[in-house]
């Protein structure tokens, strides 16, 4: 499976409007073959994260899977060893 993983555990704070979140949520997908997986850890993070998707799923748009740690990340895309990289 080839997905694209977003890591948000290092996020202390966040200060988003829905508005926003519901403007971005409506914008077309840039990598449609790719799963994308949200890992939040922060309740106050995974309430966003999953507004994000609800509001793509209600947009049409594949939503991204919310989770709460990069072990369920792994398992959802089926790493068995990680060898990731940060991107600059």
């Amino acid at each position: 499976m080839r997905g694209l993983l977003l890591d948000y555990s290092s996020v202390e704070a966040v200060a988003v409007s829905q508005s926003l979140i519901a403007q971005r949520a409506r914008l077309p997908l840039i990598s449609r073959e790719y799963e994308r997986v949200m890992v939040v850890p922060t309740p106050q993070l995974y309430e966003l994260a999953r507004a994000y998707a609800d509001q793509q799923r209600g947009f049409g748009i594949k939503e991204p899977h919310v989770v709460g740690s990069m072990l369920d990340a792994y398992k959802l895309l089926q790493i068995e060893q990680a060898n990731f990289r940060p991107i600059s």
